[in-house]
């Protein structure tokens, strides 16, 4: 808060009325000094210092008007801020008496166009507190379940090929994660992407919703619906990693076919979203790349499930020339397609999501007896 007095001493400084006028005004500092603290005392003390210019009668005289002028300023700003109200900053004197207590904000405007270091603020002021629970961009989301399930997928496929559980030319995704030790490993990770997942499409949800309240490009049940089914999809995520191939195949394909199913409708409606939100949101380079990505995951899932239902028999130890081996070839190369399909859509949420920032709240609700 700015506060501006002018105080200057009124009357002639040789006449009677002046002279009266500069006793009271001492006397009034030395009041002022005896009531206010010993830092303000200082501050006050330099002040008529400053003011005083060399000589007897004429640093007399200076004395007298800064005096003067400092009382007066002193008690008007002191009636406009009561006692904890606001903060005195340090003073400084203009050149006819003049007293201001500066905001910090203004202190360091004026110093930067004077140029020099801000003076050391008074004893015992506060700083203005700084916004807490607060980030600048969460697109650190996107790019770590990228990152992590990247990792699930290559980590787990390297342990499986280097113990020979698997053939190193296309597996399966699952396959990768059925024997021990990979299998651990293959699951926690697993899981994890799908918490990442279920984190980042909630934050995607927001963010339509925000966008959606100045612009009205698309309706909020729509993007609920794109929500709900990209959840369905991490839930698949879990079950895929929770129940292996061999122990439990079934709920582990119904796992599987949920997580891919409704990962491939969730970018195909999120691109549609995309489109919808242009320019204003999206550029166009990006929402076609989120086409074509969703194009070619949707091409491949439908030859995946195909050639997935033709195999007659459970295994993951294959070998060229077996009998379904073409099926199951083809059928884990539209698997991984479609898996790594997701993970390059997600790639393009991380610009967005620089623009997002969270902020938690924290509240305690006592309760009424």
């Amino acid at each position: 808060m700015i506060l501006t007095t002018n105080a200057q001493t009124a009357g002639s400084p040789r006449s009677p009325r002046g002279k009266r006028k500069r006793r009271e005004g001492l006397l009034g500092v030395h009041q002022k000094l005896s009531e206010e603290s010993p830092g303000e005392r200082d501050l006050l003390r330099a002040a008529l210092a400053a003011r005083a210019p060399a000589g007897g009668a004429g640093e007399a005289k200076a004395k007298g008007r800064a005096a003067g002028g400092i009382s007066g300023a002193v008690g008007a700003a002191q009636r406009r801020c009561p006692a904890g109200k606001h903060v005195w900053e340090p003073v400084r004197i203009g050149v006819r008496g003049f007293v201001s207590p500066v905001s910090p904000r203004s202190r360091s405007a004026s110093r930067r166009r004077r140029g020099g270091a801000l003076p050391p603020m008074m004893p015992g002021a506060r700083r203005p507190p700084a916004m807490l629970c607060s980030m600048p961009g969460v697109a650190f989301v996107p790019a770590l379940l990228v990152g992590w399930s990247s990792a699930a997928f290559i980590i787990s496929y390297v342990i499986a090929v280097l113990a020979g559980h698997v053939e190193p030319l296309v597996p399966y995704i699952s396959d990768t994660g059925t024997k021990p030790p990979e299998s651990g490993i293959f699951g926690f990770m697993i899981n994890i992407s799908a918490l990442l997942g279920a984190i980042t499409m909630y934050i995607r949800y927001l963010l339509i919703e925000k966008q959606n309240e100045s612009s009205h490009f698309i309706s909020s049940s729509c993007n609920m619906f794109s929500l709900c089914i990209g959840l369905m999809g991490c839930t698949g995520m879990g079950i895929v990693a929770t129940f292996q191939e061999l122990a439990v195949p079934s709920v582990h394909d119904i796992g599987a076919l949920v997580a891919f199913g409704s990962g491939v409708v969730y970018i195909t409606l999120q691109s549609i979203i995309s489109y919808k939100s242009c320019p204003q949101w999206n550029t166009y380079f990006v929402c076609h790349v989120r086409m074509a990505i969703s194009l070619v995951s949707c091409i491949a899932f439908i030859p995946m499930i195909v050639f997935a239902s033709r195999i007659s028999m459970t295994k993951i130890d294959w070998t060229p020339g077996e009998k379904d081996y073409t099926y199951h070839f083809l059928s884990a190369i539209c698997e991984w397609t479609v898996a790594f399909g997701f993970i390059f859509f997600f790639l393009t949420f991380i610009r967005d999501f620089q623009r997002v920032s969270l902020r938690i709240s924290t509240e305690i609700h006592e309760d009424s007896w």
